[in-house]
């Protein structure tokens, strides 16, 4: 593999890894290093895996899959390298019994992934049905990761938040999982920047 270069379009160390296992794997079945790198340069990525939904007033809005806390860590690990500005990070806790036994890692790797003028907005514990038992509230969550942390009653009242706060520069990074419409909201979330956007140049 020595003397080939290798370009990667999608950001994120995790992805690097990937890429590499992925280079790993095709020439242990005989594929010809040189016939690698036209296909990983064309690779666009993933929906929901640090996807860019678009950029809105000089604010770039990304919704990513990640859900448990080293996803977690990964992408705003991700976000900051990536944006000029801060990351205002979103998470939707994932049903009350993951949440419930991630709990005390959730809180960590928050606490340690955002930086002093990062801020994170959770969305209350995503409820799929069943016999989950609904005992706590993710403000209990944002009670325990301390003031860079804000609970969200509503998807309405996060795009609201997300306007008022978010600066040229900075990234909105949406997270979570087995809600199908978190990609959804993370365009109601553009589309809340970009009017925000255009009153203040009115």
């Amino acid at each position: 593999m020595q003397g080939q270069a290798f370009t990667l379009p999608v950001p994120g160390a995790h992805n690097v890894a990937n890429a590499v296992a992925a280079i790993a794997a095709c020439r242990a079945v005989g594929v010809e290093v040189a016939e690698m790198a036209a296909p990983l340069a064309s690779f666009r990525g993933v929906g929901r895996r640090f996807q860019t939904i678009g950029h809105f007033g000089g604010v770039e809005v990304v919704d990513d899959f990640a859900h448990n806390p080293k996803k977690l860590e990964a992408a705003i690990a991700t976000a900051q390298r990536r944006a000029a500005g801060r990351v205002l990070a979103i998470y939707q806790p994932h049903g009350y019994g993951p949440t419930r036994f991630l709990r005390a890692d959730l809180v960590q790797a928050f606490s340690q992934a955002l930086r002093a003028n990062d801020h994170l907005w959770m969305l209350e514990v995503f409820y799929a049905g069943g016999t989950a038992t609904r005992d706590f509230s993710a403000a209990d969550l944002v009670a325990e990761i301390g003031s860079r942390a804000h609970f969200a009653p509503s998807r309405e009242a996060l795009a609201a938040a997300i306007a008022s706060e978010a600066r040229p520069g900075d990234l909105v990074l949406v997270m979570g999982a087995r809600d199908p419409s978190l990609t959804e909201m993370a365009r109601a979330i553009g589309k809340a920047l970009a009017r925000s956007r255009e009153e203040l140049t009115r």
